[in-house]
């Protein structure tokens, strides 16, 4: 796993490095998506493997599940989280704010470029910031408060904050983190699911742009601009 992700963030570095010649931005987004995925990869696979070593000494015993690497990649094509109330209502109020309300919204302009990006991006935007805040920083929280309450008040403070500060973004970011941070407790603390909501919010966000071409959608959570 450790050579996987160190390839994966080497590609994203490169990629990074040749994006820099060109002034297409989603091809930067997706070089730096890339590198912050393995990095978040590596940082969720690290936390579990010492938190295997704290239990026997009564530590993180709320975490009882363990999802494995290719669950957590693979979270966001299991389409049975679509029978979910939890996962399919929230994804169409998205698409009702994000189409619906937005009189510029056109389709037929679209390329595969667009598509591409959009499923590329959302899918790693889903896959790390869930690992990030939910996977590692939400534990972290609870282990040191002790209440599940304030776990996830933190955890969405910290992916409120990590999204910037305009007001729009850091309330539905905000939100955003409260909601999946209470539904990984809610599930027990496992973060499939979340993973599938997030980068489905997050591709819709993106086709909205794309469809709309504007830089930003109204209620997006934007691409996570942090580097380990």
């Amino acid at each position: 796993s450790a050579l996987a992700y160190t390839g994966v963030g080497i590609a994203g570095a490169l990629l990074w490095g040749t994006a820099q010649e060109t002034e297409d931005n989603r091809y930067k987004d997706f070089a730096q998506q890339l590198y912050l995925t393995a990095g978040s990869m590596s940082l969720y696979h690290s936390f579990r493997t010492a938190v295997t070593t704290r239990r026997p000494v009564g530590e993180f015993l709320f975490l009882t599940r363990y999802e494995t690497p290719p669950d957590l990649i693979g979270a966001p094509v299991r389409l049975e989280y679509l029978m979910r109330t939890t996962t399919w209502l929230p994804l169409l109020a998205a698409s009702v704010f994000f189409f619906f309300f937005s009189p510029d919204v056109n389709f037929e302009g679209m390329m595969f470029s667009d598509f591409f990006y959009a499923g590329s991006i959302g899918y790693m935007t889903g896959v790390s910031e869930e690992l990030v805040f939910r996977g590692y920083a939400m534990p972290l929280a609870m282990h040191y408060t002790n209440s599940p309450t304030q776990a996830i008040g933190i955890s969405a403070a910290l992916f409120a904050g990590a999204h910037g500060l305009r007001f729009n973004h850091f309330v539905t970011s905000l939100v955003f983190g409260l909601y999946t941070g209470w539904l990984s407790q809610h599930r027990d603390w496992p973060l499939s699911e979340c993973i599938f909501l997030h980068t489905w919010w997050d591709v819709l966000a993106f086709l909205a742009d794309y469809s709309s071409h504007q830089e930003r959608a109204v209620l997006r959570i934007p691409t996570l601009h942090f580097r380990f």
